[in-house]
């Protein structure tokens, strides 16, 4: 969870604590969360000081289609170094139309964007970065709320492992991507009702929950458990979470409790295995002059069990040092890797979906698995198999990008 987001919810005078006493509840923005740039300029923030405007639409998005939601109040926020605060407010017309006039001042990495409530959850446009924002750029989707019939679908569960430091523990990652396919918000029933909850291995210590969609404060552990207490507007949000396991506790198992469309598995031990899933070793991947063995499954049932098994250690290294790996190997290359393959599902059935990736990103993907392959060769046939999937994902991303695809 990103510091201007939780300024974010401040400022809207909300708490992201599902069941809240008397406040609302954020839904996260298109795109994920709004993350604090560093440098001078913010490509988050507006193009330009000087007059500004947007003007968009409220909809209320039901079953049945989009209904205008007239009389709904829209406040113009702004959130910077300098300053941070509401601009304007203005209620929609009988359209559900709005339009607010702004002039963007003090610092370039202020980031402004449009808001409104609807039955306690908070909702918000992307930041307004053109002098003149419309469309759906400016359109605010609201949905009704409810605690019962909404199932969250995994469309993603990945699992990164790091090798063992200087304190005899390994740093693990989870990432789930969830969707909420309904038309509905998932809200918990009450202040002690999560709307999620997720298993977490009865040997891990220090659990915590790191970037994504769900921040720490909207969570809570309870053994063998992760508890989450955030909305869960329709649409893709994601979990993080991290936490240390004793070497002596692996082969760990890991519960399968939910169906998946995609699991994945990173293991920073060339001596990993991998048991208890349908999973394809991928071969290696790098990052940051790390290698991980990469698992990679698809369609894969709930109710059954994950262990991976990881003999080997790492002496020398610290812990704060993989820990910082392995975020940048979760956060980050993962994002780019395990998503290119997973399963969306839509009204008219299930059918595979791409995600458009950045083609310098793959190409640097591949420069760091030949160098590490350099440094330590290992076996040929998965170094193989490795560069010509990241081949293919540049040959697609390539034509994606000039149009051919």
């Amino acid at each position: 969870m990103s510091r201007t987001l939780l300024r974010v919810a401040a400022l809207l005078g909300v708490t992201l604590l599902a069941g809240a006493r008397g406040g609302a509840q954020v839904a996260p923005p298109p795109g994920g969360p709004l993350p604090t740039v560093p440098g001078s300029e913010n490509p988050h923030g507006p193009a330009a000081t000087g007059p500004h405007d947007v003007s968009g639409k409220v909809e209320r998005l039901t079953r049945a289609g989009p209904v205008a939601l007239a009389g709904a109040i829209i406040t113009l926020h702004r959130v910077g170094p300098d300053k941070e605060g509401p601009v304007d407010s203005v209620r929609t017309d009988a359209s559900g139309g709005y339009r607010i006039r702004y002039r963007a001042t003090g610092s370039k990495n202020a980031i402004y964007f449009a808001a409104t409530t609807w039955q306690g959850i908070a909702y918000f446009t992307p930041p307004l970065r053109a002098a003149s924002v419309s469309g759906n750029a400016a359109r605010l989707s609201v949905y009704d709320t409810t605690s019962r019939n909404v199932q969250l679908a995994v469309r993603g569960r990945h699992v990164i492992v790091g090798a063992a430091d200087s304190t005899h523990t390994r740093v693990v990652i989870e990432v789930y991507e969830l969707a909420n396919d309904s038309v509905t918000t998932l809200v918990g029933s009450d202040s002690l009702t999560p709307t999620l909850i997720v298993p977490v291995p009865t040997a891990a210590r220090e659990v915590v929950v790191g970037q994504g969609d769900v921040p720490a404060d909207a969570t809570g552990t309870a053994p063998g458990q992760l508890k989450v207490f955030a909305p869960f507007a329709p649409g893709l949000k994601q979990l993080s979470f991290s936490y240390r396991i004793p070497k002596e506790s692996f082969p760990l198992a890991f519960s399968l409790e939910r169906a998946s469309d995609v699991l994945e598995v990173l293991v920073e031990e060339p001596s990993a295995t991998v048991s208890g899933a349908a999973l394809q070793n991928m071969g290696p991947i790098a990052a940051e002059s790390r290698t991980f063995k990469r698992f990679l499954g698809q369609n894969i049932a709930a109710g059954g069990q994950l262990t991976i098994g990881v003999p080997g250690t790492m002496s020398g290294t610290t812990s704060v040092y993989i820990i910082g790996i392995v975020f940048a190997v979760g956060v980050a290359l993962l994002a780019g890797l395990a998503r290119t393959a997973f399963v969306a599902r839509n009204a008219g059935g299930s059918r595979a979906t791409f995600v458009n990736e950045d083609p310098e990103t793959i190409a640097r993907e591949i420069a760091d698995l030949d160098r590490a392959h350099e440094r330590a060769p290992g076996n040929a046939d998965e170094y193989a198999k490795a560069r010509m999937v990241l081949k293919e994902r540049l040959t697609l991303a390539l034509a994606r990008r000039d149009g051919e695809a």
